[in-house]
């Protein structure tokens, strides 16, 4: 273990957010993006990184992180909470509201509970605490551009109400207007629809999430992006409903007559 340390309305993308929007580079051109104040954080997260063979960028502000993702277009991006300018709550929450799928983990010495969550909820992928293990930040970093990168898949469109999701464009409506999902969200919907009505524990989710057993995923963790999940098909006036089974998992079914 490296001991490294450090000290609600959506309105929509606007024009200046567009280019958060743009497809990513081919896989092997576009970087990981790691926003780090922390000189030694930013230097061990980078020697792993490239030592994995990933292509860097690194960002020492919190005001300067939106320009520096529209000019990389990273892969992927290493977030911190506390930066100087805005925050990495701020960002994120600047970033997924332009629409941008990016995948997205947290990177922060900020352990509490409220703050994982917090970062889960603004649309965060992954949270990872500091000190941590550059292992187990490449085991994330790995699953995460899995989901994201994935190949080709069948042309089936699932849908259950006037929700429609597409595996081959990585793609889900609601009434015929597309709704911006995180790969997690994504993933987790794909899931419920394959089998709608049918029961899904907390853990049969986790381990269709996190394929990697080197990650350690918590049911909290599900929890969290099935909030956010719920809120954004709700917010789309979706006919279909993800039901809490209490004490076991999530379902989906549609909306009753």
């Amino acid at each position: 273990m490296v001991n490294i340390t450090t000290p609600s309305s959506n309105p929509g993308p606007t024009q200046a957010d567009a280019d958060l929007t743009k497809p990513a580079q081919a896989s092997f051109g576009a970087p990981i993006l790691v926003v780090e104040d922390d000189q030694t954080t930013c230097d061990v997260v980078r020697a792993y990184l490239e030592s994995a063979g990933h292509r860097v960028v690194v960002c020492r502000s919190g005001s300067e992180a939106l320009g520096v993702v529209r000019q990389t277009q990273p892969r992927c991006l290493i977030l911190d909470v506390m930066l100087p300018g805005k925050d990495g709550f701020e960002i994120c929450t600047e970033i997924r509201r332009a629409g941008s799928i990016v995948p997205i983990l947290f990177l922060s010495a900020r352990a509490d509970e409220a703050d994982r969550v917090g970062g889960l909820r603004v649309g965060a992928d992954d949270y990872l605490v500091k000190p941590f293990s550059p292992r187990e930040l490449l085991a994330r970093i790995d699953a995460l551009l899995r989901r994201s990168e994935i190949g080709p898949q069948p042309a089936m469109v699932m849908r259950l109400g006037n929700v429609e999701l597409s595996p081959a464009h990585h793609d889900v409506a609601v009434g015929g207007q597309r709704v911006a999902l995180t790969h997690v969200e994504f993933g987790l919907l794909a899931a419920m629809l394959e089998r709608p009505g049918w029961v899904l524990t907390r853990g049969q989710l986790i381990d269709r999430l996190y394929t990697d057993d080197r990650v350690p995923a918590l049911e909290r963790t599900v929890d969290v992006h099935v909030f956010r999940l719920r809120e954004k098909l709700h917010e789309a006036n979706a006919t279909a409903t993800i039901v809490t089974i209490r004490g076991v998992g999530y379902k989906i079914m549609p909306d009753s007559a």
